[in-house]
């Protein structure tokens, strides 16, 4: 059975170089798998990269014709 690699989201966020409320946001949302564990939210690494692989698109969504 391999071992997951479990990161806090600041140390996740220095990791991946993506900013803590980003992250944050994403643990929030469901958009990335996590646990709290006392104060701290903790993630596993292949849920962070997942997330990058598909990362949520920005601005308004296009409009329906018809």
């Amino acid at each position: 059975m391999a071992s997951q690699q479990l990161l806090s989201l600041r140390e996740a966020s220095d990791k991946y170089n993506i900013p803590w409320a980003t992250l944050r946001d994403a643990v929030y949302r469901g958009a990335i798998a996590a646990r709290k564990i006392g104060n701290q939210w903790i993630v596993e690494a292949q849920s962070v990269e997942a997330f990058m692989a598909n990362p949520p698109q920005r601005g308004r969504p296009p409009k329906k014709n018809g």
